[in-house]
C-alpha cells in the first residue's frame, strides 16, 4: 500500500478499505520484507521510508482487520526472511522486489493454504 512508502503512514485507511468487506470474501496476505543492505543505490532512499518495522506494523494491522471482518489472513513470508527478518539478499532484485527464486521459495507455503479443503 502507498502508506508504507510515505512518511505519513495512516493505519485508519486500512479500516476504511475494510468497511464493506463481508466475511469469507477476502484473503489477505502479509507484505513482503525488504533488505536495505542488499539494495541498489537508487533504492536506498525509498527503503529508508519503507522499513521492515513499518511493513511488520502494516502486516499486524491487516491481520487484525482480517480477523475482525472474518477474512482469511495468510503469512507466507518465513521462507523469504534471513536471521534478522530481512528479505534474503539472494531473493531480491534491488532490495524490495522479489526474484523468481523468492517466489519459488514461498510457493510451497502458498500451496499449503490454497489446497486446504475449505478453499476448494
Amino acid at each position: 500500500m502507498a502508506e508504507i512508502r510515505t512518511k505519513e503512514y495512516k493505519p485508519e485507511r486500512y479500516k476504511k478499505m475494510n468497511e464493506t468487506v463481508k466475511p469469507g470474501q477476502v484473503v489477505c496476505a502479509g507484505y513482503y520484507p525488504i533488505n536495505y543492505d542488499a539494495a541498489v543505490p537508487e533504492m536506498k532512499e525509498c527503503l529508508k521510508i519503507r522499513t521492515n518495522e513499518k511493513i511488520n506494523a502494516a502486516n499486524e494491522l491487516v491481520k487484525r482487520l482480517a480477523q475482525e471482518k472474518g477474512a482469511r489472513y495468510i503469512d507466507i513470508n518465513a521462507p523469504l526472511k534471513d536471521a534478522n527478518g530481512c528479505l534474503k539478499a539472494e531473493y531480491t532484485i534491488e532490495g524490495m522486489h522479489i526474484k523468481e527464486e523468492g517466489y519459488r521459495a514461498i510457493y510451497p507455503e502458498f500451496m499449503k493454504y490454497a489446497t486446504e479443503p475449505a478453499w476448494k
